[in-house]
C-alpha cells in the first residue's frame, strides 16, 4: 500500500477507513484503498436469461485519499469492460483510459483506470463502467426452469468470499464498505429482489425494480436474486419471499421469525437494517444461508415442517450483528464472522427452544470441530487449524471449514467462563457498538480485547491464554467442558442395540428429535453389519428425502460402510440438492477410499451442472487424483 506522506493524509486515511486494528493488505484484492476508497456503486442492470449475462453500468462514487494517485485498481473476474468515462458534475462524460490486467485464477483480472491531466482525480469522483458479466461469472447461478419449483427461469448471486468481482466492478475487499443504489431490469413474468431496501413496489412498472442500500456494507453482501417471487408479511417488519408453491410452508416454518429477532435485540443491540426477510430459495442454492443484509438466501433444505431445522436461519439473523454490523476484514480473519455468528446462534437457540436443544447442537458442533482440525492438521496447509489464517495464494474459499465457526463459538464460551455471563453480554453489546458498520483484523480485536481486560474489575486472562486460541493449532486446555449427558440415554439405546440386545424395532425412534437422530446415525462404526443397516433403512425410511441432516448423517454411513443398496439414495440426493454442507460433506467421505472415489467421480459428472462454482471447485479439490491438478 502506498502511504500518504505527512501526518495530515495519515489522518484523513484513518478517518476514511473503517477498519479497526493493524490494517494489513488484502491479498485478495488488487485494491489499494489508501489511494482510493469507493463509497458507493449505482448499478444499471439488464438480465439476459437466454444469454446468461448482465449487462449494463455500474458507477462508482470514488474518493482519492492519495493527492498524487493517478490510477485506481479494481477487481474484477471474466467481466467484459465496454467504457469507463469520468462523469463531471454537470452530467458530461469525458473517456477515461483503461487496461485490464491479465487473469489470475484466484482474484481474477485486476481493472485499472488512469487520469490524465486533461481530467485528472478529483478528490471525489463518479466513474461509470459499461460492461457485461460472463455466464461462467462465479457469483451467478443461472437456473434452468427443470431446477426451479415453478418451472420459471431464475438467477441468484453468491458474492462471499470473492465472487462479487465476477458481476461488479470495484474493490472486492471486505476491508473496503460502501453503500449502493440499483435499478434491475428482468423479464417481465419475473420479480427481482435484493440486500437493500425496494423503493418502487413491483407493481409499478413490470420488469423494472429499484433498490437501495443506506448502510455501508462490504461487496460480498451485494446479493441478487430474479424469480417467480411471492411474499408474505409475518409481522410490519420481518416477513418471506419464496416460489408461489412454496409460500405457505414457509410462512409457517418460520411463524417464529419475528420473536427470534427481538430475542437477537435483547442480547446483542438493536437490529439497524430495518428489515429482516427471507428469500427461500430453489433447490441449487449454494448454502444453507447466507446472510444478505435485509433478505437472508435460505435453502429450502430447512424448510422441514417442523422447525426443527430452523437454527439456521437463527444463524443467519445473527450475522446482522457478527459478519454484516462487524466485518472480517480480510479472509484470514473469518472467524470473527463466523466464530461470533455461531456462539450468538447457540444463545438465542437456548433462549428460543430450550437449554437441552442448544447442548445437543453445541456437542455435534464440537465432534464436527474435532474432525476439521484433524483434517487441517493433516492437509497440506496444517496452519488452517488455526482461527487466524493464512490463506495467501489461495481461493479464500478454502478457509471455510468448522474451525472458523465451531473453535471461535468455543473461544468466545472461554471468553464467557471468565468474564461471567452477564458480563460478557455486557462486553459484547460494547464490542459491536464500538465496532458497528467498520470492518475488524483479528489483530485489532486482540487488542480491543487486551485494552478491556486490562480495565479494574476485569477477569484475568493473559495474553498467552488469548493467543493460544487464536494463533495455535489445537483445542486449548482452557476450553469450556462440552455438554455431557444430552445423548447419554440415546447412546446407551444405541450400544444396546449394536450388542443385539435391543431390536431395530424396539428403538425408541419415535421420540427422537434430528439432532439424536444425527446423532445416533453419526455414532455408527463403519463395519456395521449390512443386515443391521437394511433394518434401518426399511424399518425408519432412511434415504435421500425427509429432513436433509437426517439424510446427510444416514448417507455419511452408507458411505463409510460401503453399503451399495443405498448407493441410488446417495446419488439421487446428491443430484437434487446444491447446498454446500450437505454436498461437501458427503464428497469428503466419498474421497477417503479409492472406492469412493470412483463412485464420487461418476456421481459428480452427472450433478456437477446443477452445482454452484464453489461447490465444483471445492468438489474437484476433493476428488482429484494424487498428484493431479483436477477432476471431472
Amino acid at each position: 500500500m502506498r502511504a500518504f506522506p505527512g501526518r495530515a493524509a495519515a489522518a484523513v486515511l484513518a478517518l476514511a477507513l473503517p477498519v479497526a486494528g493493524a490494517a494489513a493488505a488484502d491479498p485478495h484484492s488488487y485494491a489499494d484503498p489508501g489511494r482510493f476508497l469507493v463509497r458507493h456503486v449505482s448499478l444499471a442492470l439488464t438480465a439476459d436469461f437466454e444469454a446468461q449475462r448482465l449487462e449494463g453500468t455500474a458507477e462508482l462514487t470514488v474518493e482519492q485519499l492519495d493527492p498524487y494517485a493517478s490510477e485506481l485498481d479494481l477487481d474484477t473476474r471474466d467481466l467484459e469492460i465496454r467504457s469507463v468515462h469520468l462523469v463531471e458534475p454537470s452530467g458530461e462524460t469525458r473517456v477515461l483510459a483503461f487496461t485490464l490486467g491479465p487473469r489470475d485464477p484466484v482474484l481474477g483480472s485486476k481493472l485499472t483506470i488512469r487520469f490524465q491531466k486533461c481530467c485528472a482525480a478529483t478528490p471525489r469522483m463518479r466513474i461509470r463502467i459499461a460492461y457485461r458479466s460472463s455466464p461462467e461469472a462465479t457469483a451467478l447461478q443461472w437456473l434452468e426452469p427443470a431446477q426451479t419449483f415453478g418451472g420459471q427461469p431464475y438467477l441468484y448471486s453468491q458474492g462471499q468470499s470473492i465472487h462479487t468481482r465476477s458481476w461488479i466492478p470495484l474493490q472486492d475487499t471486505p476491508a473496503v464498505r460502501l453503500t449502493y443504489d440499483a435499478l434491475i431490469r428482468t423479464p417481465p413474468q419475473l420479480v427481482a429482489v435484493m440486500s437493500a431496501a425496494r423503493v418502487q413496489r413491483p407493481d409499478d412498472g413490470a420488469g423494472e425494480y429499484r433498490f437501495e442500500m443506506r448502510q455501508p456494507i462490504p461487496a460480498y453482501l451485494i446479493a441478487l436474486a430474479i424469480g417467480d417471487l411471492k411474499f408474505r408479511g409475518l409481522d410490519e417488519r420481518v416477513g418471506v419471499w419464496t416460489e408461489p408453491s412454496q409460500l405457505e410452508a414457509a410462512a409457517r416454518e418460520f411463524a417464529d421469525l419475528p420473536h427470534m429477532v427481538e430475542a437477537g435485540e435483547a442480547m446483542a443491540g438493536p437490529y439497524r437494517w430495518e428489515r429482516y426477510d427471507l428469500l427461500i430459495m430453489p433447490r441449487a442454492f449454494a448454502y444453507g444461508g447466507m446472510e444478505n443484509p435485509r433478505l437472508s438466501f435460505i435453502s429450502p433444505s430447512i424448510v422441514a415442517g417442523d422447525r426443527s431445522l430452523v437454527s439456521t436461519v437463527v444463524h443467519e439473523l445473527a450475522h446482522s450483528w457478527s459478519g454484516n454490523l462487524v466485518t472480517n476484514a480480510t479472509w484470514d480473519d473469518f472467524w470473527l464472522n463466523e466464530g461470533f455468528t455461531t456462539y450468538l446462534e447457540r444463545r438465542l437457540m437456548e433462549i428460543l427452544y430450550g437449554e437441552r436443544r442448544a447442548r445437543m447442537e453445541d456437542a455435534i458442533g464440537h465432534e464436527g470441530l474435532l474432525q476439521a482440525i484433524a483434517d487441517a492438521k493433516a492437509s497440506a496447509n496444517p496452519r488452517d487449524a488455526a482461527l487466524k489464517l493464512d490463506l495467501a495464494g489461495r481461493d479464500p474459499d478454502e478457509g471455510v471449514s468448522d474451525v472458523a465457526y465451531e473453535k471461535g463459538r468455543w473461544f468466545l464460551g472461554f471468553l464467557e467462563s471468565r468474564f461471567g455471563r452477564p458480563a460478557f453480554d455486557a462486553f459484547l453489546r460494547s464490542y459491536f457498538d464500538a465496532h458497528a458498520f467498520q470492518s475488524l483484523t483479528t489483530e485489532g480485536f486482540r487488542a480491543w480485547l487486551l485494552a478491556h481486560l486490562d480495565k479494574p474489575g476485569a477477569p484475568a486472562i493473559s495474553v498467552a491464554e488469548v493467543d493460544e486460541w487464536l494463533y495455535g493449532g489445537d483445542m486449548p486446555a482452557t476450553a469450556p467442558e462440552v455438554p455431557r449427558g444430552v445423548f447419554e440415554a440415546l447412546d446407551r439405546a444405541a450400544a444396546d442395540w449394536r450388542a443385539g440386545r435391543l431390536a431395530t424395532g424396539d428403538l425408541p425412534a419415535q421420540d427422537w428429535v434430528p439432532q439424536e437422530w444425527v446423532r445416533f446415525l453419526n455414532e455408527q462404526p463403519a463395519d456395521l453389519e449390512a443386515p443391521k443397516l437394511a433394518e434401518l433403512r426399511s424399518r425408519f425410511g432412511l434415504g435421500a428425502e425427509g429432513n436433509a441432516e437426517i439424510a446427510l448423517a444416514w448417507l455419511s454411513l452408507v458411505v463409510r460402510s460401503g453399503y451399495e443398496p443405498a448407493f441410488p439414495d446417495l446419488e439421487r440426493f446428491l443430484l437434487a440438492t446444491g447446498r454446500y454442507r450437505l454436498v461437501i460433506g458427503l464428497f469428503r467421505e466419498l474421497s477417503r477410499t479409492d472406492s469412493g472415489l470412483a463412485l464420487g467421480r461418476r456421481i459428480y459428472e452427472k450433478a456437477r451442472p446443477g452445482y454452484h462454482a464453489t461447490i465444483r471447485q471445492a468438489i474437484e479439490r476433493l476428488l482429484q487424483p494424487a498428484g493431479g491438478t483436477g477432476a471431472g
